[in-house]
């Protein structure tokens, strides 16, 4: 539905008005709130969410590889047990990327990543292309390869680590 009055606006319309269980002499209001609401829930299932399932504050960021166009962002501030939806249009790529670092002041360092790499810096990024991270001004890092499964939304849940060694 684009807007523009003519036959196709109207069959879209009165398409979407069927599927939606709009009865077909609704005022457009409410055709346009049921739309509204369609749209929402579509919305809500769909891109990658993040959750911090740790005690700490966590930084996190994203990577992607589509078509073989590598792009990383980062950082998004997770408090612990917060979320935040970090791709918000459906997933089409089989794969999204992350790496993330727990922000301790003591105890033993925890992050999360892969053998992925990706081109970050210390403060907030959006970088194109992951080749030649150190020769742009970059670090590179490891990033944790996660499977969207064909879904076209998931969310992804940063857990803490388990110590092997407290387990012997």
């Amino acid at each position: 539905i684009d807007g523009v009055a003519g036959p196709k606006f109207n069959e879209t319309l009165n398409q979407a008005r069927t599927a939606f269980a709009v009865t077909p002499g609704a005022d457009l209001a409410v055709t346009y709130t049921k739309l509204l609401a369609e749209a929402a829930k579509a919305q809500a299932s769909a891109g990658l969410t993040f959750c911090n399932r740790t005690q700490d504050i966590v930084w996190t960021a994203l990577a992607t590889d589509s078509q073989g166009k590598k792009r990383s962002m980062g950082w998004w501030r997770l408090q612990p047990q917060q979320c935040e939806k970090v791709i918000k249009d459906r997933l089409i790529d089989p794969f999204v990327y992350a790496f993330a670092s727990a922000d301790r002041a003591e105890g033993v360092s925890q992050s999360w990543g892969g053998t992925t790499q990706f081109c970050t810096r210390e403060s907030s990024f959006e970088i194109e292309d992951a080749n030649d991270c150190a020769g742009r001004g970059f670090s590179s890092a490891g990033f944790l390869k996660i499977d969207t499964q064909g879904k076209p939304g998931i969310t992804f849940e940063f857990a803490p680590q388990r110590d092997e060694s407290a387990q012997r």
